[in-house]
């Protein structure tokens, strides 16, 4: 597997080059750059497997530098100290990423994840995805698609067709309003961080809602929500006030 460095801190190199030696032999470093510029260059130049790009360049961002690649062949670890808003959306788009300073442990799962994805299409369509994201992150609009990767594929879907997330240790099933289901092998707490809370409840322990897609809240049994799949699912006595107050119902009785 042939593998490009783009970062700027010499010693980050260093470390990088050494764990990957000792490692995964098979990886063969064909170019180490300092730059965006360099780094767009080696790319063309040596056609690599995989990528290790620092988000901080001197010249460009690694941002920058993916946009002007027109057809990106190529799986990408991150290493940066990322701040809030590229971390949000990078989970938004299933990606992963390393924070500097690289561990031997860390870089083994950045790697597992690369060859899982090796063997599933749709890396240069999260890549896109990361792109949209971030603009409107730093724009403070709401992220539209979701990323969701199954055991054989990437699903993209729009964040307004989910009607809810139901956990179950750790896989999460999406139910979307044109009846598809979706599992993923990701815990519904992970969901919960993503999804945005004035939108999106966990009403129980295994379900997180919708609240747009709540038809009817009936009272018998302790509380259920009825949703426009067809599903009751029963509220958690914490969350019921919340809930009611959500929906602009009057919480007595």
């Amino acid at each position: 597997m042939k593998a490009i460095i783009i970062e700027d801190d010499a010693d980050s190199q260093d470390v990088l080059r050494m764990l990957l030696h000792e490692n995964f032999p098979h990886i063969h470093i064909v170019a180490q750059c300092y730059t965006a510029q360099d780094g767009s260059t080696a790319i063309q130049s040596f056609r690599p497997d995989l990528v290790f790009l620092d988000i901080g360049l001197p010249d460009k961002t690694g941002f920058e530098l993916l946009r002007s690649i027109d057809h990106i062949d190529f799986e990408l670890i991150f290493v940066s100290g990322l701040d809030a808003l590229a971390a949000q959306a990078f989970r938004w788009s299933a990606l992963d990423f390393l924070v500097k300073p690289v561990t031997a442990s860390l870089l083994r799962e950045a790697m597992e994840k690369v060859e899982q994805r090796r063997q599933i299409p749709g890396t240069a369509q999260q890549l896109r995805l990361l792109l949209e994201n971030m603009n409107s992150l730093q724009r403070a609009k709401p992220l539209a698609k979701l990323a969701l990767p199954t055991s054989t594929d990437i699903e993209f879907v729009n964040i307004s067709d989910i009607i809810r997330v139901e956990g179950e240790k750790n896989y999460s099933t999406f139910f979307l309003n044109d009846k598809r289901k979706i599992t993923v092998s990701r815990t519904l707490g992970e969901y919960e961080k993503l999804l945005d809370k004035s939108t999106f409840m966990r009403i129980q322990k295994s379900h997180l809602v919708n609240l747009i897609y709540i038809k009817k809240y009936i009272k018998s049994d302790g509380g259920w929500v009825l949703t426009s799949d067809g599903a009751e699912l029963p509220v958690s006595p914490l969350k019921k006030e919340a809930l009611l107050g959500e929906l602009s119902f009057g919480v007595e009785g």
